[in-house]
């Protein structure tokens, strides 16, 4: 009984590998290069604001200089600018450049400005002009504390 048990096991295997499918697929691969405009900004400053103590939520726009909220004065506020290497179009004109934000949305860049502690401010309506200047507008939370804020983003020209 042992010896046909044996027997029909290894004729089950021998028949299940023989009825077995190979399978086989092909894998597409593919990769996009695009070239980058090397280029150097000056920061986009909003200086010195000066706040009524406990101040409600307020804006400084560089694309106007206006203030909202309880901003008494701005000093030493500058957009920043971008020097670049011309970008050529096909018939080697140059063309206006193509700025891009990595990682954001047109208007809807929310950039993190930090003290050292919590995060109390952000720069949005980020805006790259053609000529290379930066417009952006810096939000303030209410009561935020004195203190230096700082943070960065990247811009890319692709060509």
């Amino acid at each position: 009984m042992r010896k046909y048990f044996l027997l029909s096991a290894v004729a089950f295997l021998s028949a299940s590998n023989v009825m077995a499918d190979n399978l086989s697929s092909t894998v597409e691969v593919s990769a996009k290069i695009e070239y980058v405009t090397d280029m150097t900004c000056t920061p986009l400053n909003f200086g010195t604001i000066y706040l009524k103590s406990g101040n409600n939520v307020s804006t400084v726009d560089l694309n106007s200089f206006d203030t909202t909220g309880n901003i008494v004065n701005v000093s030493g506020a500058s957009i920043g600018k971008c020097n670049f290497n011309p970008v050529y179009d096909d018939e080697g004109d140059v063309g206006v450049p193509n700025y891009t934000l990595p990682g954001y949305d047109e208007y809807d860049h929310n950039v993190i400005l930090y003290s050292g502690a919590e995060e109390m401010l952000y720069v949005n309506n980020i805006r790259v002009l053609g000529d290379g200047s930066i417009y952006a507008t810096l939000n303030i939370q209410g009561d935020v504390p004195a203190n230096t804020y700082t943070g960065s983003f990247s811009i890319m020209v692709v060509q």
